[in-house]
């Protein structure tokens, strides 16, 4: 019982820590996450809000995955739907508010504490192992029916969404490039000295009753 609320616990924090994180990224102005510049284009030309947009494209990519592998969806799926844009939306707002006009050095910080968090929060989110996003579940469906390697599927999903939100005026940059190339490693960092040590913490005691039995 202690190990299920624990992986409610570090869904949900995971899920707001991301939401988070990718707030700060776009006021970086560095560029962020291939989904995040998909929906920052289309806010772009629509204008309806970033967490409205978000949650829209999150819900009809949703229907997608009950009909094709609903196994995928669990609680994560359903705390990113219904929080993770607004998060992503107010963290944005009060970061504005805080720091209406950030040089570069402060920029780069945020940046990086951003790159961080999202680490951290995918650490979380992974570990927990309750459900996936719904843009997640794009590329494990489509290599699923194609039998493509997952890899090429989601570099495949991430260049649509790059190309799209690109073209609707998102901001590419080196916060792109640094989010593919350093959230891998950091990821397996905040896996094995948080997420896991987290986890082995309250699973230990029941191990330990069940082999008393």
């Amino acid at each position: 019982m202690k190990e299920r609320t624990l992986n409610i616990a570090m869904t949900a924090v995971g899920i707001a820590l991301c939401g988070t994180s990718v707030g700060m990224a776009r006021h970086a102005g560095f560029g962020t996450d291939p989904f995040t510049v998909l929906v920052t284009g289309l806010d772009n030309r629509l204008a309806l809000g970033y967490g409205v947009i978000f949650t829209t494209l999150a819900a009809l990519l949703l229907v997608g995955v009950f009909m094709l592998k609903r196994r995928l969806i669990g609680l994560a799926t359903i705390f990113t739907l219904v929080g993770l844009g607004f998060f992503v939306e107010n963290s944005y707002q009060i970061a504005d508010l805080l720091m209406p006009h950030p040089g570069v050095a402060l920029r780069s910080a945020e940046l990086a504490a951003s790159l961080a968090l999202i680490s951290l929060a995918s650490a979380l989110y992974y570990t927990a192992d309750l459900g996936v996003s719904p843009y997640d579940a794009v590329a494990l469906i489509l290599a699923d029916r194609t039998g493509v390697p997952f890899r090429f599927c989601r570099i495949a999903t991430d260049s649509v969404c790059v190309l799209v939100g690109f073209s609707f005026g998102a901001t590419l940059g080196v916060g792109t490039i640094l989010t593919a190339l350093c959230m891998g490693p950091l990821v397996d960092l905040f896996n094995r000295c948080v997420a896991q040590p987290l986890q082995r913490r309250y699973s230990r005691p029941q191990r330990l009753q069940a082999q008393s039995c």
